[in-house]
């Protein structure tokens, strides 16, 4: 994180050594659960306009602007498992096993297709009313 924000904004670019040196305070940021983007815009907002010491600065906005954990331990959502045989997602509550439609217990339903007549219609009479209204903007200039 501290390495992109280098790239990001010149002012920040830090040395390994400098890098290392901030780690710590760097991985508090990253346990609370922050994104990198909202990291780089609170890292990087207000900057003046000359920066004599990268590590200073990133020191004092590293502790001085750590945000309140996002998440909290055990509170992120579970993935939901999936169907042994097509890999399609259980439903919450199901952990294991195959699906509705796998069991047989659901009919797989596929989407009508549209029929091409249908279509090649419609698109005509698009055509039309959108020729009408090119017509009638040409008439009123």
């Amino acid at each position: 994180m501290l390495t992109r924000l280098g790239r990001v904004e010149p002012k920040l670019a830090l040395s390994a050594a400098e890098t290392r040196a901030l780690a710590p305070l760097a991985q508090r940021w990253l346990d609370t659960g922050v994104s990198d983007l909202e990291t780089r815009a609170l890292l990087t907002q207000g900057l003046p306009h000359v920066v004599h010491s990268p590590r200073a600065l990133l020191a004092n906005r590293l502790t001085r602007k750590l945000p309140a954990p996002r998440n909290s331990p055990g509170t992120y959502a579970r993935p939901l498992a999936e169907c042994a045989t097509c890999r399609d997602p259980l439903p919450r509550n199901q952990r294991t096993g195959i699906c509705a439609h796998c069991s047989g217990a659901v009919a797989r339903t596929s989407p009508a297709k549209p029929q091409p007549k249908a279509v090649a219609e419609r698109v005509a009479v698009l055509r039309s009313v959108l020729a009408s209204r090119r017509l009638g903007a040409t008439a009123a200039t």
